[in-house]
């Protein structure tokens, strides 16, 4: 199942809600708050079937999120090195407190 959105209005055909595929849709079909025709809209999201393992799903997720994901810097290495030593030896952070 797939959602398709209008270029002009920004309707949403979503082919659950409507039980009708889009490629089923005749060619003569139009968007019903706008009027303009299919060739207006896009694909926005495409849902696995059912049918499709688990699995398939978290790993499009994850090259998702791989694409916003920034390489570490130094101060995030830093960080985490004083907060290592902080669970290590809390009482060594106590003086610099405020």
């Amino acid at each position: 199942m797939a959602t398709w959105q209008c270029g002009l209005c920004l309707y949403l055909y979503d082919e659950q809600n409507e039980s009708v595929a889009w490629e089923a849709l005749p060619k003569e079909w139009i968007c019903p708050v706008c009027g303009s025709g299919k060739e207006s809209f896009s694909l926005v999201a495409s849902n696995p079937p059912a049918s499709a393992p688990i699995g398939a799903q978290t790993d499009a997720k994850k090259e998702y999120l791989a694409e916003w994901r920034r390489p570490s810097d130094d101060v995030e290495v830093n960080m985490a090195d004083i907060q290592s030593r902080h669970r290590r030896a809390p009482r060594l952070c106590a003086p610099y407190r405020q």
